[in-house]
């Protein structure tokens, strides 16, 4: 091999001047002596090819203008006896060759290559231009697919992209902004025909640096190249590969996938028609991504309408749905009152009341999705209402399912509405019984534990619950998407998407945190943390507060209340179980003619009405009668929704007011009264 040839031209395309002076130094030091000439455009490029016989050309890479890939391949094409060498790295520093050896052995390497092969026939010629117009054609029907359906797109594009390429694998990775992961989306093996899915690959820096800088990375010794070496010993030797093709997928400016073409057998150069090739396909990815991401979107917004409407729909039903259900579970207990909690009939009764609750959750469970309810938290012991739901865990996830509870021992008191509560543990139960089909092991743990809130700089006290099962798990392509709204892996006739994101908003409305893990192998584990109340006084946000000008608190004993209720079976239910409390009660069917009433001289202590009333709402009879008599306590029944936080604040400013909401029963009307006796 000859240390000097100053006969041999060679061409550096490259638009830094250093660059083209390390590239001499480089030659240099290796005892290498060119006629280098710069060719900065493709002028330049063709004037020095057809001026001058060109025997190699070094290309920096990135590229120096646009379309010079494109004008690389038409050389090899019309001067298949110029060798082409890429150097790599960043403007001013290149130091590293494509081939990853130092620049002098690269170009004596493709010096010796161009010695050893014989000119090219025209036989050879018309095969390459053949392959040129297949690669063309094939290109210009994926340019021209429906992207519509995304899994039969990249289906018919790793399979053409395998063809063009002449490689045995091409792999689509999708790169995960969260974790820095590749998630591999298919692979297709052009020698069995089949497509599958692999699990997830770390994204090196320098392979990311790699690609960053450059449309592909062309690494003949994958395994040794130190961009790719990486992935030698976890999948490149296990497959077989030892060339790889990458060329990143783009979108707005940022790499977020990148297509993998494989060679499986001998080390292979690959050539500027391949790289040019492996560019296209890349392009035509990033578009399907787009068109699939437009697509979910599209999704999610009619998912969002039609939830939009049933919410809508249920709230302009809800305050009549509960009147009904009020009726219904204020009899039950009327009646459990009457003939005593021994007598036969009362198991019956009880039955009756606890049904019309439940189907007063539903509605609340149904509005919450419409973000129509509000948040009505209250101090509650979670441990005693978790022990609650123990049986109710257990027929749920069936026989076939071991269950085992480890609750704290001593109580856990949290700022939260019971029924969601309810709805959390359900939905975390669904979820492990969907994930356990054939059985195995559900744990919850609930402790006491220390944690940092949102927002604060020291650890406090909080309640750690804990839901493990013993499940298939959770993939990674999945598990960063899991609680968002709309997204599941269930069929359409199965799952929403619904339920998890419910359980995330109402761990996030009540101030806590949740959190999924899911090792491989292992089953997945959710964790949510609620801050603990620390004393015995604090309450919930949302619970009824003292007022700022306090009234009278309602005497001990018999006093009497004027009711306002419009609909006259709900009025009757609402009489009898203030009769039953000791009330003499004060009746009228709207706003108007409790203030004819009260004109009239009738007496009362306090007032319980009804949000919704004809001409006049309750909110504003009960500021009309505080005109006349300050600070007068008031109870509010207000459906979901019916009443502003401002409306509500505006009351709690002149007088004593409690906040009920339907389905209301006896209970409730006691535990209101013995707030008001006791100013609230």
């Amino acid at each position: 091999m000859p240390s000097t040839d100053a006969a041999t031209r060679i061409l550096h395309l490259g638009s830094d001047p250093s660059d083209l002076a390390l590239l001499l130094a480089e030659l240099q030091a290796d005892g290498l002596v060119f006629d280098i000439a710069r060719a900065r455009s493709e002028a330049e490029l063709r004037a020095a090819l057809e001026a001058d016989a060109i025997a190699l050309i070094v290309a920096d890479l990135p590229l120096p203008w646009e379309g010079a890939a494109r004008c690389l391949a038409d050389v090899q094409r019309t001067h298949p006896d110029v060798g082409v060498v890429f150097r790599s790295g960043s403007t001013g520093n290149r130091t590293v060759t494509e081939s990853v050896l130092p620049t002098a052995r690269a170009v004596r390497a493709a010096l010796d290559q161009r010695r050893a092969h014989a000119q090219p026939t025209d036989q050879d010629r018309r095969a390459l231009l053949e392959r040129v117009v297949r690669n063309q054609e094939a290109h210009l029907r994926l340019a021209r697919r429906d992207l519509w359906s995304f899994d039969e797109a990249i289906r018919d594009i790793t399979r053409t992209a395998a063809q063009v390429l002449d490689v045995r694998r091409v792999s689509l990775w999708e790169v995960d902004p969260l974790t820095h992961k590749l998630n591999c989306a298919l692979v297709f093996d052009r020698e069995l025909g089949l497509h599958d899915t692999k699990s997830e690959l770390e994204l090196g820096q320098r392979y990311l640096a790699a690609l960053e800088e450059s449309m592909f990375i062309s690494a003949p010794d994958a395994r040794h190249d130190p961009r790719t070496s990486e992935f030698a010993a976890g999948y490149l030797e296990p497959l077989g590969i030892s060339s790889l093709l990458d060329a990143p997928v783009r979108r707005a400016g940022k790499i977020v996938g990148v297509v993998c073409h494989e060679h499986v057998g001998p080390q292979r150069q690959w050539s500027i028609l391949d790289q040019c090739a492996a560019a296209s396909i890349a392009d035509i990815v990033a578009r399907a991504l787009e068109v699939r991401d437009r697509r979910r979107a599209e999704e999610r917004l009619r998912e969002s309408e039609k939830f939009e409407v049933i919410g809508r729909l249920a709230g302009r039903v809800a305050h009549d749905f509960n009147n009904l259900l009020t009726i219904i579970v204020g009899n039950a207990e009327l009646g459990m009152m009457r003939c005593g909690a021994n007598a036969p009939e009362s198991s019956g009764l009880a039955q009756i009341g606890q049904a019309a609750e439940d189907a007063g959750a539903l509605i609340r469970q149904l509005l919450s999705y419409a973000r129509r309810e509000p948040v009505r938290a209250r101090r509650i012991d979670i441990v005693a209402h978790v022990e609650e739901m123990r049986g109710l865990v257990q027929r749920l996830l069936g026989q076939d399912v071991r269950v085992r509870f480890e609750l704290c021992a001593s109580p856990l008191w949290v700022a939260l509405d019971p029924t969601r509560l309810q709805q959390v543990l359900l939905n975390l139960t669904a979820n492990a019984r969907d994930a356990m089909p054939q059985g195995g092991d559900f744990v919850l743990t609930l402790e006491r534990g220390m944690a940092r809130a949102p927002g604060q700089q020291r650890p406090s006290a909080h309640a750690r619950l804990c839901v493990r099962d013993s499940g298939a798990g959770i993939d990674a392509q999945t598990l960063p998407r899991i609680f968002e709204p709309f997204f599941t892996t269930k069929s359409a006739k199965v799952g929403t998407g619904l339920g998890l994101s419910s359980v995330a908003e109402i761990v996030r409305q009540a101030g806590g945190q949740v959190s999924v893990s899911s090792p491989p192998g292992e089953g997945a584990s959710f964790e949510i943390l609620l801050p603990e109340l620390q004393q015995q006084g604090e309450t919930a946000k949302g619970e009824a507060a003292r007022s700022a000008l306090p009234g009278p608190a309602l005497p001990n004993g018999q006093a009497s209340v004027l009711l306002v209720e419009a609909e006259p079976n709900v009025r009757r239910v609402l009489r009898m179980a203030l009769a039953q409390s000791g009330q003499q009660v004060v009746e009228a069917g709207e706003a108007v003619e409790a203030l004819e009433l009260y004109a009239r001289g009738a007496e009362f202590d306090w007032i319980l009405t009804d949000q919704v009333l004809p001409k006049m709402d309750g909110t504003r009879l009960i500021q009309h009668l505080r005109d006349f008599r300050p600070g007068l306590p008031a109870i509010l029944i207000a459906d979901f929704g019916a009443c502003s936080d401002e409306q509500l604040d505006a009351l709690r400013r002149t007088g004593q007011t409690l906040l009920l909401a339907k389905p209301l029963t006896p209970r409730d009307l006691q535990a209101a009264l013995a707030s008001l006796r006791v100013g609230l």
